[in-house]
C-alpha cells in the first residue's frame, strides 16, 4: 500500500479563535461541574441534616474520581490527550515548590492588606459574612477545609489547567494568562464584593492570576498553584469560622490595624513576593517542563 507525502504531515493546528473558544468552554465546564457538585452537597446538607456529615467524604471521592477520569479515562477517545494535558498534575522540584508557595502566599497577603486598607479609607467596613450554620467550630472545620480545597483544586484545574494550558501551547503565555485570568474574575462576579468594586477586584484577580499562571507555566504543573490557592482560602475560611457570627475577617483586621500599618504590611509582603518569584523563575529557568522529578 503506497503512502503519499501528506500521510507524514502533522495535523494542522486549530486557529487562534477556535483554540480560545475550546479552552474557555472546557475550563468553564470543569469549574461548573466541580463547584456545582460541592454547592449541591451543601444545599442538600442544609435541607437534610443527616447529609451534612457525609458532604466532605462524598466530595473527596468526587474529586478523586474526577482526577482519575481526566488522567486515565479512554472514553471518549477523541479528547483523551486534551483531558490529560488539562489536568497538568506533574511533579515539581522541592526547591521550586517552596519558592512558589512563598511567592504565592505573599502575593495574596499583599493584595489582602491593600484591599482591607482601601475599604477602611473608603469607609466601606467589613465584607458580607459567610453563610455558615450555627454549629460548633469543630463541626464546621472539616467543611471549611474542604471548601478551600475544592476552590483551589477545581479552579486551578479549570483556569490554569484546561484554559490557560491550551491557549499557552497555541498562542503563548501572555494571552493565556490574560484570558484565563479575565474569565476567572468573571466567574466570581456573583459574589457580593464584585458589585461594590468590580474594577478593583478585576485588578486583584488579574494580578493573582499572573502569579499563579507563571508558576503553572514554569513548572507545567498545577500542584504548587493548588497548594497556594487552597492554602490561602483555608486561612480565610477558618478565620471566618472562628469569628462567626460576631464579626468577619476583614472587619476584624480593620479593628486591630490602621490603614498605614496595612500599607506597610502590604509593602513588606509585596517585596517578599517579588524576591521569591524572581528566585523561583531563576530556579525553574533550566528545568521548565523537564526536570520535574
Amino acid at each position: 500500500m503506497s503512502m503519499s507525502q501528506s500521510d507524514f504531515e502533522p495535523a494542522p493546528q486549530p486557529g487562534a479563535v477556535a483554540t480560545i473558544v475550546k479552552a474557555v468552554l472546557s475550563g468553564c465546564a470543569v469549574a461548573v461541574v466541580g463547584l456545582g457538585v460541592w454547592g449541591g452537597l451543601l444545599t442538600a446538607g442544609s435541607m437534610w441534616r443527616d447529609v451534612m456529615p457525609l458532604a466532605v467524604p462524598i466530595m473527596g471521592g468526587v474529586l478523586i474520581l474526577g482526577a482519575a477520569y481526566l488522567r486515565w479515562s479512554r472514553w471518549p477517545k477523541a479528547g483523551r490527550a486534551y483531558r490529560r494535558a488539562g489536568l497538568r498534575f506533574n511533579r515539581v522540584r522541592l526547591h521550586a515548590f517552596v519558592l512558589s508557595l512563598v511567592a504565592g502566599w505573599s502575593t495574596m497577603l499583599s493584595s489582602f492588606c491593600l484591599y482591607v486598607a482601601h475599604r477602611t479609607v473608603a469607609g466601606m467596613g467589613g465584607e458580607g459574612a459567610l453563610a455558615l450554620p450555627n454549629a460548633p467550630f469543630t463541626s464546621l472545620l472539616p467543611g471549611l477545609l474542604m471548601a478551600a480545597f475544592v476552590a483551589g483544586a477545581v479552579e486551578e484545574v479549570a483556569f490554569r489547567g484546561f484554559m490557560q494550558g491550551a491557549i499557552e501551547r497555541r498562542l503563548g503565555i501572555v494571552p493565556a494568562v490574560a484570558i484565563s485570568g479575565f474569565v476567572w474574575a468573571l466567574f466570581h462576579t456573583n459574589h457580593s464584593y464584585f458589585g461594590e468594586e468590580a474594577l478593583v477586584w478585576f485588578a486583584i484577580f488579574l494580578a493573582v492570576s499572573t502569579m499563579l499562571g507563571a508558576v503553572a507555566y514554569r513548572t507545567d504543573s498545577l500542584i504548587p498553584g493548588i497548594a497556594v490557592h487552597a492554602g490561602f482560602d483555608a486561612a480565610y475560611f477558618v478565620a471566618a469560622g472562628l469569628l462567626h457570627p460576631s464579626t468577619t475577617p476583614i472587619a476584624f483586621v480593620q479593628s486591630i490595624a490602621s490603614p498605614q500599618s496595612l500599607l506597610t504590611a502590604a509593602a513588606g509582603a509585596g517585596a517578599i513576593a517579588i524576591l521569591s518569584l524572581a528566585a523561583f523563575l531563576r530556579e525553574t529557568r533550566a528545568h521548565r517542563h523537564v526536570g520535574l522529578k
